[in-house]
């Protein structure tokens, strides 16, 4: 009888351990998946592969790409298109819409996956005996929102003067943030920014800069765009505390101003502007620059592999 109480408090204690293993590696799992999570990218390609490096020009060529949001907005319209095959048309993955991390839980939640899976046809046409090394691309288009806001101070000349003098110390710094993605805003001025009368223009330089790892473009009616799209993308951009007496290229004046802006893959313009402050501050005022934009944007990854011609 003993033996057998023996033997059964035995068992519930390696059940127990059992149970408190299995409960460790599951949280284990939980907390250490990995949520990746980009400033500068929206949609990344996070894997791009084949079954083997060497093909014969009979076989099947097969590729797989895994795409992931790993940025701040939703990636909308998001297509994967797989280019180089030139002897052989090859389908896109896609349309898709793909959410963004959400940080906002605890764990982080992981941004939107999706993997496209094509077989391309054997590249029969290839004489017997030559080696010829083809370069594939992954090729992911999407469409995009960025949004960046700049805070600045804006000082009257008397009471800059009289900081100065009395040495009394003066915020001159300014404020620049942006939404996690492709395209951020950033400010060149020389500042402090000083007015003494209503109406005062003050030149400032609004720098519009491509951080990703890709290129911006006005998409068409299609999935893809006219190569005179390529590298352009339009951007509205406003003021608060201030209005644009004109700024660049850009159409428009007041309180906001709009156009089409040229920004090829990590490339950074600076368009001169000049505002007007309305009402001069009895110390110091902030002005706020914003900007949004909506855009197609695309991402590649390349994979190379080799056919050898067969009979």
């Amino acid at each position: 009888m003993k033996k057998s109480m023996d033997m059964k408090m035995v068992n519930e204690k390696i059940l127990a351990i059992l149970i408190i293993s299995t409960v460790i590696a599951i949280s284990g799992c939980i907390s250490t998946q990995e949520v990746k999570v980009s400033s500068t990218d929206g949609i990344m390609i996070t894997e791009f592969s084949a079954d083997y490096d060497r093909y014969s020009s009979r076989e099947p060529i097969s590729v797989s790409v895994e795409i992931e949001n790993v940025g701040g907005t939703t990636a909308r319209n998001t297509i994967v298109e797989i280019l180089g095959a030139t002897w052989t048309n090859v389908n896109p993955c896609g349309p898709w819409d793909l959410k963004p991390p959400d940080l906002t839980v605890s764990p982080p939640l992981r941004g939107d996956v999706k993997a496209c899976n094509r077989i391309i046809s054997p590249f029969s046409q290839l004489p017997e005996g030559v080696e010829f090394p083809i370069q594939l691309i992954a090729r992911t288009t999407y469409d995009y929102k960025s949004n960046g806001a700049i805070q600045v101070y804006v000082f009257s000349k008397e009471f800059y003067t009289y900081s100065i003098r009395e040495n009394k110390p003066i915020p001159v710094s300014y404020n620049v943030s942006n939404s996690m993605g492709p395209i951020h805003i950033d400010l060149d001025a020389r500042l402090p920014l000083i007015i003494s009368s209503p109406g005062d223009e003050i030149p400032v330089n609004i720098i519009f800069k491509n951080v990703g790892s890709g290129v911006p473009i006005i998409r068409g009616g299609g999935r893809g765009a006219s190569t005179e799209s390529v590298g352009k993308l339009t951007v509205s951009l406003s003021i608060i505390g201030g209005s644009f007496k004109e700024c660049g290229y850009l159409q428009g004046s007041g309180t906001t101003v709009t156009g089409t802006i040229q920004l090829r893959k990590g490339e950074t313009i600076r368009i001169p502007c000049t505002i007007t402050i309305s009402n001069v501050p009895a110390t110091y005022n902030v002005i706020s620059l914003t900007f949004e934009s909506s855009y197609g944007y695309f991402t590649e990854k390349p994979l190379n592999v080799v056919v050898v011609g067969r009979q």
